[in-house]
């Protein structure tokens, strides 16, 4: 947001402010007492590439640009990189000033990006909840398949589509409402399969769906489990346990952690999952989200 004129400042903690003293001090050699014009703007505009001193601050298109490329060379070359996940919000965060034109046309920038530096990987996605226009409105009756059908095309050519639970995303065979959400089987190339077949599947939920600023959920019908969601990973994960699959979940929204999401949703999400973590071999070996804009790790 501090990216933008129009924004509203948003005030820096004590300890943000410090940080960012001490970051233009050790490593752009700027000193407070020597220029401290100089150093006050550098701590209240949106630098080049990005803006250290405020952490809600949208990185500009040529940072993501510049990341791809970097990660392509280093990685990517060297055939380091099996699979990716793309955890969502793809939009910037002046979300008042979106319409859906511009929805489509930043999405379809960052999903051209990725085909252009990792042309041939795999790349698995789950929508965020600035996804959409509006933001964080998601609904599972049927009134979001234009938009779950439009997302799922733009990733398609991401991905192998040979999985038939991939079509619970947008619109099913019986023409049921789409829910933004998949399964796919997936063959991992570190597999120890003497078969040599798919062994890891991967499970993209839409979190939205818990998302307490999801306003939709005030509707009674979408309580309990909207879109079946929680349904679809207990009948996912069952099966990969009789399957001897190993499953990754990806999802925007991190359930248990946050107050983003619906606490009754976080307590069956974790329920569910649970039994599928014990023993000294897992049906879930990896859960990936994204949402709170830093790194972490949740022990469950």
């Amino acid at each position: 947001l501090c990216c933008r004129s129009t924004s509203t400042p948003r005030d820096t903690t004590p300890v943000e402010f410090q940080t960012a003293k001490n970051m233009f001090k050790n490593y752009l050699n700027i000193d407070e007492k020597s220029n401290p014009k100089n150093f006050t703007n550098l701590l209240t505009k949106a630098g080049h590439w990005f803006s250290p001193h405020v952490r809600m601050c949208d990185i500009p298109l040529k940072f993501i640009g510049a990341t791809f490329n970097f990660i392509k060379r280093h990685l990517s070359s060297e055939n380091e990189i099996d699979l990716i996940y793309f955890t969502g919000d793809i939009m910037a965060h002046n979300v008042w000033e979106l319409k859906e034109d511009d929805q489509y046309r930043i999405m379809k920038i960052i999903v051209d990006l990725m085909e252009k530096y990792f042309s041939g990987i795999p790349i698995f996605y789950s929508i965020g909840n600035h996804d959409n226009v509006p933001a964080n409105i998601f609904a599972s009756d049927g009134s979001f398949n234009e938009y779950y059908e439009r997302v799922d095309q733009l990733f398609a050519k991401l991905h192998v589509t040979d999985d038939p639970t991939r079509q619970n995303f947008s619109l099913e065979p019986t023409n049921n409402p789409g829910k933004g959400y998949f399964s796919q089987l997936v063959k991992f190339p570190t597999s120890k399969d003497k078969n040599n077949q798919p062994n890891l599947r991967i499970i993209s939920l839409n979190t939205n769906l818990c998302y307490t600023q999801n306003y939709v959920l005030l509707n009674p019908k979408f309580l309990k489990d909207p879109a079946d969601s929680l349904h679809f990973l207990q009948n996912q994960l069952y099966q990969a346990y009789q399957n001897n699959e190993k499953v990754h979940i990806i999802g925007h929204i991190s359930p248990g952690n946050t107050p983003d999401c619906v606490k009754i949703w976080s307590r069956n999400y974790h329920e569910i999952i649970m039994p599928y973590l014990e023993g000294d071999d897992p049906v879930i070996t990896g859960q990936f989200f994204g949402h709170k804009h830093y790194d972490e790790f949740q022990i469950v």
